[in-house]
């Protein structure tokens, strides 16, 4: 079942993605909580930024320019941040669909590295997407942790404009929430994940009960508009949005990180 079929099961069904549930403290608080909520986060990241050097390496590119689709904050947790400080003279454009998400990361990103960082607001699952500041063509597209937030329509779609903005021998680096199509192994999985929340947050706060821990990390999924497939799903949409090279790299539990090359 997609996450959107868990979702209607619950009775809180949001809209894919749902802008409004970035903002306020959530985005103040957002490396915290995503340490809180996502295993090996800052290795997932790392990941995603050592794959972009190691093809900037064998293509010999050192200016790279580099779309980051759900940028986030610009905090130090997040791609464009890490991104930058690993490659200074590469151009980072990020795109989120929370007005608020953006506004930080020009504040941070924009001082830090002048010239180097475009922060645009844009939602992923909307017709307009691809606004004049970001309707270019890059060398690499990274996102972590935000593509699954499109709707099962949106999906191929969105991949194919991806792929269309990609220049030629361009990647597409992405981890993204997923979730097994074997029903006893995604049952294991979000246990897993649970069981991770479960144990910061008692590292956090004391003695927590399990069971109401798995219940909230539920409902805020649903309320964030989370929408997992298992990744075969995702290679399958990759696939068909012209990616004819596409494989899943790192994996931990319920994320993975994919990359696919034009």
């Amino acid at each position: 079942m997609s996450g959107r079929g868990k979702q209607k099961e619950m009775g809180i069904v949001r809209p894919p993605g749902n802008p409004e549930f970035w903002a306020g403290d959530r985005v103040n608080r957002y490396d915290h909580c995503q340490s809180l909520t996502s295993e090996q986060k800052e290795e997932m990241t790392r990941n995603i930024v050592r794959v972009v050097r190691y093809l900037c390496g064998i293509r010999s590119l050192s200016s790279p320019k580099v779309l980051d689709v759900g940028c986030g904050p610009g905090t130090p947790g997040t791609a464009a941040w890490q991104l930058l400080e690993s490659i200074p003279s590469s151009q980072v454009f990020g795109v989120d669909s929370s007005t608020e998400m953006v506004d930080a990361a020009n504040a941070a990103l924009s001082a830090a590295y002048p010239g180097h960082f475009f922060g645009c607001v844009g939602d992923l699952n909307g017709n307009e997407f691809w606004a004049e500041g970001i309707d270019l063509t890059y060398d690499f597209i990274v996102s972590s942790v935000a593509l699954h937030y499109l709707g099962d329509e949106r999906r191929r779609p969105f991949f194919r404009e991806l792929y269309e903005h990609l220049a030629s021998g361009g990647a597409l680096i992405a981890s993204i929430a997923v979730s097994s199509a074997v029903a006893e192994v995604a049952e294991m999985a979000d246990h897993f994940a649970t069981e991770f929340l479960h144990q910061e947050l008692e590292r956090e706060r004391g003695p927590q009960d399990f069971e109401e821990v798995r219940k909230r990390r539920a409902e805020q999924n649903a309320k964030a508009g989370v929408n997992r497939l298992s990744p075969g799903e995702y290679i399958e949409s990759l696939h068909a949005a012209g990616f004819e090279k596409a494989d899943w790299v790192w994996h931990l539990w319920t994320k993975s990180i994919f990359v696919a090359l034009k």
